[in-house]
């Protein structure tokens, strides 16, 4: 997504996501579940895959542009 926290992280359309914060993410739904536990600032722990290999990113937590 354009101008979102994931693309500023570095995140890619493509990446697969294996956790957060330690937590292993076996849905969608897990992520943002952890997502919802935090506030506009905090930053989040991501783990992925990608190119064949894993990958930590840091995600800053950012209000909701469609909520805005």
């Amino acid at each position: 997504m354009k101008n979102s926290p994931a693309e500023a992280a570095g995140m890619k359309v493509g990446d697969v996501l294996l956790s957060c914060e330690g937590v292993t993410l076996n849905s969608n739904q897990d992520l943002l579940d952890l997502i919802q536990e935090k506030k506009v600032g905090d930053t989040l722990s991501i783990t992925l895959w990608r190119n064949g290999r894993e990958m930590e990113v840091s995600v800053t937590i950012a209000e909701r542009a469609d909520l805005q």
